[in-house]
């Protein structure tokens, strides 16, 4: 019922997913256990500093922060013809990953971060087709620039638009400096911003490295986690297969649209590289791979037609294990 249902057309499934974000947030805020986000941007410790001693407020503010990314995703992935056909996996997908860890529902600064690079992707998904791509150009660098103040790591996601300027239009001296523009906008408003507050940004701390990059899991529960970075990663694959299976038979517009999320997938993994050698304590690294993964998991568990029994299983498998994982492990 539930893999029938997010595989449907239908928007109204995306309801469904309220009663178990009500129910998450109350589990959460009664959890005792608190991300630590120190690669926190200036807005994000803003933002802590509001809410500091309201806990349930912050949990549920956490979980908005999910379902908006979890919509937002869900429609750049069917109105670009990520898969074969409409469906409602990518939110579904999101939501689970996201939740997984009570920790991450919160005002997590990777969570901002995501949401904004989300903002920054739609608008670079139509530059195919766009004459002009100076406003396209200017809009995603500047939701590009706030993701950086919620999370600074989130700088290795900058190059994006340039880069989907060289994949599908021709060079332009305009078009490439126009990013500029967006960038220095951002940096005199949060200078002007943080100076009048009195705020000040230590660069330093996202410059000291660790030799010991990747940590295994806490004995106790290592093996619950271990299993679901096994089961997420093995979907993920299968997904990246049909995934570049699909851009073999595309159109030329559908494979633009492809090339530029494959290109904010490499960033991405150059962002989680870099986090994972900071000597810095924050909780949920794994969430720069939110998105890739959503979209990967859905295009395999999506498809026209008939679809075959393995990939069923796998979905009831993979969503008993998040379930359980939930319930037992936080």
């Amino acid at each position: 019922m539930v893999y029938s249902a997010f595989g449907s057309n239908r928007p109204i499934v995306l309801s469904f997913l309220i009663a178990p974000a009500i129910a998450l947030v109350v589990a959460a805020a009664y959890s005792v256990t608190a991300g630590e986000y120190g690669l926190g941007g200036p807005a994000t410790d803003l933002l802590f500093d509001l809410f500091r001693d309201m806990p349930v407020w912050r949990r549920s503010l956490g979980m908005v922060l999910i379902l908006s990314n979890a919509v937002l995703l869900n429609n750049i992935f069917n109105k670009h013809d990520f898969s074969s056909s409409e469906n409602y996996f990518p939110a579904l997908v999101f939501v689970s990953l996201s939740a997984v860890d009570f920790r991450n529902i919160d005002l997590h600064p990777i969570l901002f971060s995501s949401l904004f690079m989300l903002f920054a992707l739609r608008r670079l998904l139509t530059v195919y087709r766009a004459e002009s791509a100076l406003s396209i150009g200017f809009d995603s660098t500047l939701f590009l620039s706030l993701a950086i103040f919620f999370f600074p790591p989130a700088v290795f996601l900058l190059p994006l638009t340039w880069l989907v300027f060289l994949q599908v239009r021709p060079f332009s001296l305009r078009e490439w400096l126009v990013p500029v523009t967006a960038i220095t906008a951002a940096v005199i408003y949060a200078f002007s911003f943080y100076f009048i507050g009195g705020y000040t940004f230590d660069a330093s701390e996202y410059l000291i490295f660790s030799g010991n990059s990747f940590v295994l899991p806490e004995e106790d529960g290592r093996v619950g986690v271990l299993f679901m970075i096994a089961l997420f990663f093995v979907l993920s694959i299968l997904g990246l297969v049909g995934f570049f299976t699909d851009i073999a038979k595309s159109t030329l517009r559908k494979k633009s649209t492809k090339y530029i999320f494959l290109w904010a997938f490499f960033l991405m993994v150059l962002e989680y590289l870099y986090v994972s050698f900071l000597d810095i304590r924050q909780s949920g690294n794994w969430l720069i791979f939110a998105v890739p993964v959503s979209v990967f998991m859905s295009v395999y568990f999506s498809g026209k037609g008939k679809r075959p029994l393995i990939k069923i299983i796998l979905f009831y498998i993979w969503l008993i294990a998040c379930a359980s994982f939930m319930v037992f492990a936080n």
